[in-house]
């Protein structure tokens, strides 16, 4: 009886283990994709200047 209470243990040990390397990877994922969004936003706030400054430009120009 005893030898069973062990194994469920040691089982539920392996699987708490497993639970964390998967979850560990899930961080890495997800820490990647800030990354990527953090990138996607920095190039959308360039693209924003651009035009802010084409649409100045124009309205410069308008002017004359």
């Amino acid at each position: 009886m005893h030898l069973n209470w062990v194994l469920v243990a040691s089982k539920m040990l392996d699987v708490a283990s497993k639970m964390l390397d998967v979850a560990s990877k899930m961080l890495d994922v997800a820490s990647k994709m800030l990354d990527v969004a953090s990138k996607m936003l920095d190039v959308a706030s360039k693209m924003l200047d651009v035009a802010s400054k084409m649409l100045a430009l124009r309205q410069g120009l308008r002017h004359y």
